[in-house]
């Protein structure tokens, strides 16, 4: 089985955003690791959803598109979390920004789709 470039990038983001779930709260807080690998095992579902879930008339592009938006929408949850469990408005406010952007692509992909139809 070939490891595409999105695929590689996926796993790479697995092991940064565990390194930032443990880091952030042991360094900003001196604890709640237990915590941060809570996080970071509740988005791995969302990290890699769209390789778990296909359907028939799924196109290779839709695939590299949802693996994409997988990572956003990953890093999204750890932000939101993170800043839930600790009040920390930055990481709130952070959160938000991969959610606009996913938002905002989504948007403009359906309207691109609905031209070329």
């Amino acid at each position: 089985m070939k490891i595409g470039a999105i695929e590689k990038l996926q796993h790479l983001n697995a092991v940064v955003a565990f390194l930032f779930c443990i880091l952030y709260p042991l360094l900003q807080y001196g604890g709640g690791v237990t915590y941060g690998l809570f996080v970071w095992i509740g988005s791995l579902p969302l990290l890699y959803f769209a390789n778990l879930i296909t359907y028939r008339d799924m196109s290779e592009e839709d695939a590299r598109i949802g693996k994409k938006a997988g990572i956003l929408g990953s890093w999204c949850f750890i932000f939101f979390l993170l800043g839930m469990l600790w009040d920390n408005d930055t990481l709130m406010f952070a959160a938000f920004i991969p959610f606009i952007i996913l938002i905002v692509a989504a948007i403009y992909m359906s309207k691109s789709r609905k031209r070329t139809l």
